[in-house]
Formats: structure tokens, sequence, C-alpha cells
């Protein structure tokens, strides 16, 4: 799919509407395979490419996974906001993404290690698409209005 040059028409009827949902629909099949994927393949994997040793990444590799479907989510709906011309509200929300991420992790990785960036990172991704899930619904992510 490019969505991009159809998007930025600036005619969101319910064709750009219908492409922005097959193209999530897509997204999220191949990051559906990729989760199971993950679980069947990545032990297999780990000890066949890397060695016996580095097992241990494996539960993080489970965990980390999960990330896919909020992160394939969050870029075709990035795609709209930056069609409809909101790069502010873009800006706004990634910021907000990545402090949460940055702060939750200097918190407790010296606390909980690996398992503590794991499950941050997931908790980050979830958190950023909802923020923009509720962007085109009128939902400011600041005290003014953030549009272009």
């Amino acid at each position: 799919y490019n969505l991009l040059p159809g998007l930025s028409r600036n005619t969101w009827g319910e064709r750009e509407k219908g492409r922005l949902e097959r193209a999530m629909g897509a997204l999220l099949g191949v990051a559906a395979l990729a989760v199971l994927g993950t679980f069947a393949f990545a032990a297999p994997a780990v000890r066949l490419v890397l060695g016996k040793e580095y097992l241990e990444c494996v539960p993080a590799m489970k965990i980390l996974v999960w990330t896919i479907f909020p992160m394939f989510m969050n870029n075709a709906l990035t795609v709209g906001l930056l069609a409809l011309g909101r790069e502010k509200v873009f800006i706004a929300t990634s910021s907000a993404c990545l402090l949460f991420n940055g702060t939750v992790n200097l918190i407790f990785i010296p606390m909980f290690s690996w398992r503590a960036a794991a499950v941050a990172t997931p908790a980050a991704a979830v958190g950023c698409t909802r923020m923009v899930l509720k962007v085109p619904s009128g939902v400011r992510t600041s005290s003014r209005e953030m549009t272009a």
C-alpha cells in the first residue's frame, strides 16, 4: 500500500478511510504471523544462529514481539496524521512516548534488568497508539490545539 500520496489530498472520504483500514488489517495480519513465528521458532533460531549460551534472551524476545501490534497500528495512523498536516500532533505524541519509555527504563531497569525494558517497550507502544487513536476524534494532546 502506498497510503501517503492518496491520503494527503485532504479528501478524507470513505475511500481513504477504507484504504487506511485495509492497510492496518494487512499490517496486523503480518504482526500476528511474526508473533506466532517468534513463539514457535525463537529458541531453535537463537540456538542455531547464536548458540545455546544465548537462550536466556528468548523470554525477552517473546515479550518484545508483542510490541509489533501497536507499532504497526501506530505506523498506519501516523501516515494519516501526516497526510492531514498534523505534524505538530505527531511530534507531541512521539515526544510523549519517548519521554514515557525513557523514564520507565531509567526507573525500573536498575531494579528489574532486561525484564523492565522488555515490558516498558510494549507499554510505551500501546500508550503511543492510544494517543494517536484519540487525535482524529478531536481529543487534544495539550491544553491548546496542536493543529497546523
